[in-house]
């Protein structure tokens, strides 16, 4: 195998080498299979690099097909390189399919605050998304999970031609800017229970 797996403590440049090279089903088993090794920092800061990947999601080239048959829902931008400004022009009340100008889908649109990116529905233990996800903007705030929350239907209405679909609970940042809750639809949220406690993570634009 030409880009093998490092060990969960190897370098940060070695697992940066594997995330760039790896197809994205590796990185989704290299996750799965080190997603409870957090004894350390370090070893936080190795998951964080292949989430970084994941975050980005693994949406298709949208068929011209596939854009005649759901014209209502598609949002065309020039690039993902312009998303940061594009999203500020949308005004629409239903989620979209944010695509480019190649039909490069880049993930569903929800709002001008709430650009779904990536999905890691695995059951993610609550010592992992610590302070750090919420310091380095991985983590979505309590207002941007109401907003999904709301439109849950009409996203997974969207995503549901790819085999997706929202998790019931996500890891959210809390209202301090340093803790964490888990969400669960449409605008409920409870306190970590601890370390061992369970949600998912969604990832948005940031």
């Amino acid at each position: 195998m030409m880009y093998p797996m490092p060990v969960i403590w190897a370098t940060k440049e070695a697992w940066e080498d594997f995330a760039e090279h790896a197809t994205f089903s590796r990185l989704q088993k290299a996750f799965r299979e080190n997603k409870d090794n957090v004894l350390s920092t370090f070893h936080r800061e190795n998951l964080e690099v292949i989430l970084r990947k994941l975050a980005k999601g693994n949406w298709p080239v949208l068929s011209d097909d596939f854009i005649g048959e759901y014209p209502k829902d598609i949002w065309r931008i020039p690039s993902a390189k312009t998303i940061e400004q594009e999203i500020q022009n949308y005004h629409f009340e239903s989620a979209k399919y944010l695509i480019d100008e190649n039909n490069q889908m880049l993930g569903v649109i929800v709002s001008k605050d709430v650009v779904i990116t990536g999905l890691v529905n695995e059951a993610i233990k609550a010592r992992f998304p610590d302070r750090n996800l919420v310091r380095n903007g991985l983590l979505p705030s309590k207002e941007q999970m109401k907003i999904i929350g709301k439109h849950k239907a009409d996203i997974n209405r969207l995503l549901y031609p790819f085999g997706l679909k929202l998790a019931a609970n996500y890891w959210v940042e809390a209202d301090d800017g340093f803790n964490i809750v888990a969400w669960g639809a449409p605008a409920y949220f409870r306190p970590c229970m601890g370390d061992d406690d369970l949600a998912s993570l969604i990832c948005l634009f940031n």
